[in-house]
């Protein structure tokens, strides 16, 4: 894993976010790339804006003073960034991007391995405030795999596989081992299956056996009975110090990703990192 791309909002500073970044990029000696985003929507609010002149230029004075203002804090932003990045001794870049933040990270993340993102990212104006659903939108939309990040976070030390059975889990699996290759060494891994109850329970296949043992060593088996979205979380709950791997559905708004999926469980809860892929 070579470029991890860090998406970095208001919401940032005062978090372990950047201190997460730099220990994952550690053990890959990976660049870190901060991303930020000036939201311009407001110039697109300019452009179709009619009446008096008088009117449309107090209104062109306001937006220039607001985008004026903006740009001010992400410059903060990067500053920041920057001074960490030195302290801690780690590889980074800055990418500066001007538009829509939902849309300009995802054409990031078609260039990246990874992208690290806080649970309470929100990027202000393009959600106003709405954690949930941006995280949500990138995770359906973007190119990469992402690793969610609570606000405090911890030590990472356990991973836990998690299996329904489709085809999305299987690519997580392997898309968390490839890029976490060096680190998985030092990872304690759990294949977590879900049943409805104990009479739904199935023999492991032997194709994901071999897959595991190859990709791992020694995996340890639990399965876990109930409702999905609730003993998964309960499990890495009573178990601090886990990450959780997922799969996710496709790419297309029109697929039932967040519709029945434990993934959208997991992002309102906020609480575990997440490794989601598609």
């Amino acid at each position: 894993m070579k470029k991890i791309l860090l998406a970095i909002d208001e919401s940032t500073p005062g978090t372990t976010l950047m201190q997460q970044a730099a220990s994952i990029a550690r053990l890959d000696d990976s660049v870190v790339v901060g991303v930020f985003v000036q939201d311009t929507s407001l110039l697109d609010y300019y452009t179709v804006l009619g009446g008096e002149p008088n009117y449309y230029e107090h209104a062109y004075r306001v937006i220039k003073e607001e985008m004026n203002e903006e740009e001010r804090k992400v410059v903060g932003l990067i500053d920041y960034f920057v001074d960490f990045c030195h302290s801690a001794g780690i590889r980074f870049k800055v990418h500066f991007d001007k538009g829509a933040p939902f849309e300009e990270l995802v054409d990031e993340s078609r260039f990246a391995d990874l992208m690290l993102l806080s649970y309470r990212t929100y990027f202000a104006s393009d959600n106003e405030g709405n954690h949930q659903e941006l995280v949500k939108r990138l995770i359906a939309r973007a190119h990469c795999p992402i690793l969610l990040l609570p606000e405090q976070g911890y030590e990472i030390h356990t991973v836990l596989l998690c299996y329904d059975g489709e085809q999305a889990s299987i690519n997580a699996i392997n898309s968390y081992a490839f890029r976490f290759e060096k680190a998985a060494s030092r990872y304690k891994h759990i294949l977590l299956r879900t049943f409805k109850t104990p009479e739904d329970r199935t023999e492991l296949e032997s194709g994901l056996e071999e897959l595991l043992s190859l990709r791992f060593g020694t995996v340890e088996q639990i399965d876990l009975y109930g409702d999905p979205h609730e003993v998964l979380l309960h499990h890495a709950s009573l178990n601090p110090g886990s990450m959780l791997v997922m799969g996710a559905y496709g790419h297309s708004a029109l697929t039932r990703l967040f519709v029945t999926s434990t993934a959208e469980h997991v992002v309102k809860s906020g609480t575990v990192p997440a490794f989601v892929a598609h």
